[in-house]
């Protein structure tokens, strides 16, 4: 009898008090969670103390490293790492947005998505060729690696056809493979935009350059191999190779960068 009277008085108090605490015998607000049980038993927690706490306070608000939250969601670490992961697609550069109707997604954030720098060969990249060429069917040792989201990939080089006196067409275009090639799955534009180009004068000189749209729909960096190629308008047997991006006066370049 006198068990049950003690257990009615506590149960009756903390209903009065409308305060519940667990580790705690001085919960800070509505419902209290000290995580190590280190607060004190009276007064207010020091910000160490307070450091492993979880609270919801009377008006709602809900507080993690603090007792005393001051949003409906207030989070607060000691150290450099908040410790707060974001899980359900999130990579590096992202953020977590909405859409019209108010639902979350994770979008690229431009403002601290870095630029990517495609790898390039270190020495001239000579293409043997055949006049029947006329798809970029040449891997030349060249990638560049994206995260989750849409780029804008940029791609130029001086070329050179050596023993070439006639007009050349030239292309060049990313794959998804190394080994043969098609154009990769993720280009933007299905009609336009899937090659980059460029015209050799009569000399067989050009700057072959272009920009391809890119949208790495997935949640992983993914590598995209870039392959050239040439379609001569005027057939010549002389043609031995074809040396784009190489590193002649360092005139190339291959670089993305993340658009909305």
């Amino acid at each position: 009898m006198k068990n049950l009277f003690v257990t009615l008085t506590l149960t009756i108090s903390g209903l009065a008090l409308s305060q519940v605490g667990i580790n705690t015998v001085n919960p800070q607000g509505a419902f209290h969670v000290d995580g190590a049980k280190d607060n004190p038993n009276t007064g207010t927690p020091t910000v160490a103390q307070q450091g492993n706490d979880v609270i919801v306070t009377s008006s709602g608000n809900v507080g993690i490293g603090t007792t005393e939250p001051t949003n409906k969601l207030t989070i607060i670490s000691t150290s450099t790492n908040t410790g707060l992961q974001l899980p359900f697609g999130a990579g590096v550069g992202m953020v977590l947005s909405s859409d019209a109707s108010g639902n979350t997604l994770w979008t690229t954030n431009t403002a601290v998505t870095p630029t990517a720098i495609g790898q390039l060969p270190a020495s001239n990249a000579d293409i043997p060729l055949s006049p029947t060429t006329t798809l970029p069917n040449h891997y030349i040792n060249s990638y560049i690696d994206l995260l989750p989201g849409k780029w804008l990939v940029n791609i130029g080089s001086t070329t050179n056809i050596s023993n070439d006196n006639n007009k050349s067409w030239l292309v060049a275009g990313l794959s998804d493979s190394n080994t043969s090639y098609s154009p990769s799955s993720d280009i933007m534009l299905t009609h336009t935009g899937r090659r980059i180009a460029g015209a050799t004068d009569n000399y067989g000189l050009a700057f072959l350059h272009g920009t391809i749209a890119i949208n790495n729909s997935g949640t992983t960096t993914k590598r995209y191999f870039l392959w050239v190629g040439v379609n001569f308008t005027d057939a010549n047997s002389s043609v031995l190779w074809l040396s784009p991006f190489g590193n002649i006066n360092n005139e190339r370049y291959f670089y993305a960068l993340p658009i909305n």
